[in-house]
């Protein structure tokens, strides 16, 4: 998997509840499907994305090489990639002449070929294919390139087959390049640029240079809480700090001109719900007080021998099984843990059959770690769902 290599889910885990799930590799965005895998592997997605991180360290420092710059890295890979595709081209002309055409320059519904891949007089329509199946077709279609014994071309079959050949300067994996080494190469080029073109060191009426702003419009970017700048937008509720001004927002009088305060007030008030009868505003799914009534609400019901756990047992219970869960128990709480647990603190008798324990399912669905995430929380929820009014009111409707 961290060669970038397609896996299934049950051998990366050896379990059999993910054979039915899809193969991973980590050349893709696992963004784009980052809720679906979370449901899948649940507390095994730390496992998925720790290993995206290793990979894409290792892919940044297979790009950027030993250069300082991006720019510089990518004339190396144009370069190379020229000398690579002549000398694939001369191979095929001097041993397989009758291919060429259908390698380099047909266009054919899922024929892989270089006119797919490079996308080279491309129309709109036109079939395109992956460096991944470009590299599988040119194997498939040079097998005898496996017998030579010319170094060069034994190096180009190695690319071949390691699905490395002739990468494109713009791909996803452009990614993993960090914002700073692209910052780093908008200050050489504007440093370089002021030596010939000197109006963009020369301070303008507002105070800043026109080099200043170019470096400001790159690295600006507005705050998800203050959404869209423009006051007649639909979903507008950026706070202007003069109400009354009607100046144009940049990104180098942006701070000047909006409130940041007051516009995360009103994108958080935004984000509040409403009681479609009442209109009174309603708790967040994942809120404290929320997380706490699913829980009880699954956990309320459990019977042993048709007798109810007393009060004390099941606030002890949550303490240790959901709030402070220790090393072996923070995976999901099942039935079966939740037996366990009770003949460990004595609270049945060791004979007692699980079958005895009624009124909740096989799995806890419902948990505490949307309140608390990875945090211990030093004060009980007991006590913290106690801290307001309406907290009162909600624990007294639990």
């Amino acid at each position: 998997m961290l060669a970038g290599r397609s896996v299934a889910l049950s051998n990366l885990f050896g379990d059999d509840r993910f054979k039915d799930a899809k193969k991973i590799t980590l050349q893709n965005d696992l963004d784009a499907n980052y809720n679906e895998l979370c449901e899948v592997l649940d507390d095994h997605i730390s496992v998925v994305t720790a290993a995206k991180d290793v990979y894409d360290a290792a892919r940044f420092a297979e790009i950027i090489g030993t250069h300082r710059y991006l720019c510089d890295a990518k004339i190396a890979v144009y370069k190379q990639n020229n000398i690579d595709l002549r000398v694939l081209k001369d191979y095929i002309k001097a041993h397989c002449i009758e291919r060429y055409n259908s390698i380099f320059c047909d266009k054919e519904d899922k024929l892989d070929n270089y006119a797919a891949y490079s996308q080279y007089h491309h129309k709109s329509g036109d079939y395109t294919c992956s460096q991944e199946a470009f590299c599988k077709f040119l194997k498939k279609s040079l097998p005898e390139m496996a017998e030579s014994k010319s170094p060069v071309i034994a190096t180009i079959y190695q690319k071949i087959v390691d699905g490395s050949f002739l990468p494109r300067l713009r791909s996803s994996e452009n990614g993993v390049i960090p914002y700073q080494l692209q910052l780093r190469e908008l200050d050489a080029i504007l440093k370089n640029a002021s030596s010939y073109l000197p109006f963009l060191v020369q301070q303008q009426s507002d105070g800043y240079t026109p080099a200043e702003k170019i470096r400001k419009t790159f690295e600006f970017r507005v705050p998800y809480y203050v959404g869209p700048l423009n006051d007649k937008a639909a979903h507008h509720w950026a706070v202007r700090s003069n109400t009354d001004s009607k100046e144009k927002i940049y990104p180098w009088n942006f701070n000047q001109l909006i409130d940041l305060d007051h516009s995360a007030e009103a994108f958080l008030v935004n984000l509040i719900g409403r009681c479609t009868y009442t209109g009174d505003p309603v708790l967040p799914k994942d809120s404290l007080l929320y997380s706490e009534y699913m829980l009880l609400n699954e956990l309320n019901p459990l019977k042993i021998d048709g007798q109810p756990l007393s009060t004390e047992h099941k606030k002890q219970l949550i303490k240790d099984m959901f709030i402070h869960p220790v090393s072996k128990q923070k995976d999901k709480v099942t039935k079966k843990k939740i037996y366990e647990y009770l003949k460990s603190k004595g609270w049945i008798s060791k004979a007692t059959n699980i079958d005895s324990i009624s009124g909740i399912d096989d799995k806890i669905k419902s948990d505490l770690r949307s309140a608390f995430g990875s945090a211990q929380p030093s004060a009980g929820l007991w006590a913290i769902s106690r801290c307001s009014t309406a907290s009162f009111r909600a624990e007294e409707m639990i």
